[in-house]
């Protein structure tokens, strides 16, 4: 594998995480601390699942393939759902400064990796499957960072902010079904 295939591979798991990060940073309750929970969340999972995908690929690549898609895309699209609906109730459904949100985010973005992993990094060493792995995450982490940042900056417009949940949720949405037809 080239060190542009990589490349490349790095940034295609990535735009799933810099789309929920983009999304993300529209909430209001959402502050640089909460960000690098979330920033660390997604490199941290895209990191794991493709150095689990590698390290058990063989095997699993045979049972497996495109059902964590499925489920990562229904967990984006129910969290859509819930944060446009929550434009029409003066109850808050969906905090996501939660830890566990932030876990669940994280592991629904980054269940392509384990994908990757099966069928792209199953043959490699550990000691590359560690170093591509790691290539992921980091390249996870400064595309939702850039993410957290533009969708901050874009918040300050007062159109953008009073519909942040609409425009966060219908982007979760796509992701979602992007995950699911794709």
């Amino acid at each position: 594998m080239t060190n542009l295939e990589l490349l490349s591979i790095s940034i295609a798991l990535a735009l799933d995480a810099s789309g929920v990060s983009f999304s993300i940073g529209f909430d209001k309750k959402i502050n640089r601390t909460n960000a690098k929970w979330y920033i660390f969340s997604f490199a941290f999972f895209q990191f794991l699942f493709s150095f689990i995908g590698g390290f058990c690929g063989s095997v699993i690549n045979k049972f497996f393939f495109r059902i964590p898609n499925y489920t990562g895309g229904i967990i984006l699209i129910i969290l859509g759902i819930f944060m446009i609906l929550g434009l029409f109730s003066k109850n808050e459904n969906i905090n996501v400064m939660k830890w566990y949100m932030i876990i669940v985010l994280g592991i629904s973005v980054s269940i392509d990796a384990l994908l990757v992993g099966f069928s792209v990094f199953y043959s490699l060493s550990i000691t590359y499957l560690f170093i591509y792995s790691s290539l992921i995450g980091l390249v996870t982490a400064i595309l939702s960072a850039i993410s957290f940042n533009i969708s901050r900056y874009m918040k300050s417009f007062p159109l953008i902010q009073s519909k942040s949940d609409l425009i966060s949720g219908s982007i979760l949405i796509i992701i979602g079904a992007k995950m699911i037809i794709f």
